[in-house]
């Protein structure tokens, strides 16, 4: 994780973030992907609504008999709120060294 800014500090305004993920084969329980496989993935992060008391973030209380409102992003748009719908991933496809 990256962050262009201080961490938790509401005190001042951040320019942004960026997170970098490396998988090693290893840990991948199936064969190597073959040139031209397709697997379906997504990454979502979820903003839940704060402010700021006595110096530290806290989460807005939900309105009574109320969902808590929230701020969902994915990395692949699927339509819905619902991150255990695989088929409505994004779709990498492996290909050879440049």
């Amino acid at each position: 994780v990256h962050v262009d800014g201080t961490l938790n500090d509401p005190s001042d305004e951040d320019l942004g973030w960026s997170v970098e993920i490396e998988l090693p084969w290893s840990a991948v329980e199936q064969a190597l992907p073959r040139e031209g496989s397709k697997w379906r993935i997504n990454f979502s992060r979820v903003e839940w609504h704060v402010h700021v008391e006595n110096g530290v973030y806290v989460k807005d209380p939900a309105p009574a008999d109320e969902p808590h409102p929230e701020e969902n992003w994915v990395w692949s748009p699927q339509g819905l709120i619902d991150m255990h719908q695989p088929e409505t991933w994004g779709s990498v496809v492996f290909q050879g060294a440049p």
